[in-house]
């Protein structure tokens, strides 16, 4: 897309893979116009005019074809990433569980729900601090805080099975 404001005329077009989709050219004489408004309503017109165009010449642009390119393949490495790390969760042997800011299940894998006798459903959700039996709620919420706080911290706690054991 091309402007150009000349002395005596405004000028507008597109270009498409080297071929002009649109070209207008009106007179305007701006110096014959002292005010600002008039070159602002004349410039806005010539957007407007050519505002049609704007999304198909951007599309058809060498960037947007490269963007939706690089976006399709970020998106599926990420996919990819993803279902790799669901697969290594899921058939982990130790028990995983992955919570929210305010401490309830967001993610479990196999291997906790059979350790907690706790269907996934029930236990997504649910506060951890329900199921730390050797912890006061004031030591869960805190290295909740620490956590989230970017704190690297290891500790291990007791969590209680569905029957109430240990």
């Amino acid at each position: 897309i091309g402007f150009d404001l000349g002395a005596s005329d405004r000028k507008v077009s597109a270009v498409i893979n080297g071929e002009a989709v649109f070209s207008e050219e009106v007179i305007w004489e701006p110096r014959k116009h002292s005010d600002p408004e008039y070159h602002y309503r004349q410039i806005l017109a010539a957007l407007q005019d050519i505002s049609g165009l704007l999304s198909l010449v951007f599309k058809n642009s060498f960037l947007y074809r490269n963007m939706e390119d690089l976006v399709e393949q970020k998106t599926r490495a990420l996919r990819e990433s993803e279902m790799r790390s669901q697969t290594i969760l899921q058939t982990a042997m130790d028990g995983f569980w992955c919570i929210d800011s305010a401490g309830r299940l967001l993610e479990v894998n196999d291997a906790y729900c059979r350790m907690s006798g706790y269907g996934r459903d029930e236990l997504l959700g649910m506060s951890i601090g329900r199921l730390a039996v050797d912890q006061p709620a004031e030591t869960v919420a805190d290295n909740l805080r620490r956590v989230l706080a970017g704190e690297e911290l290891r500790f291990e706690t007791v969590h209680r099975r569905r029957d109430g054991s240990r």
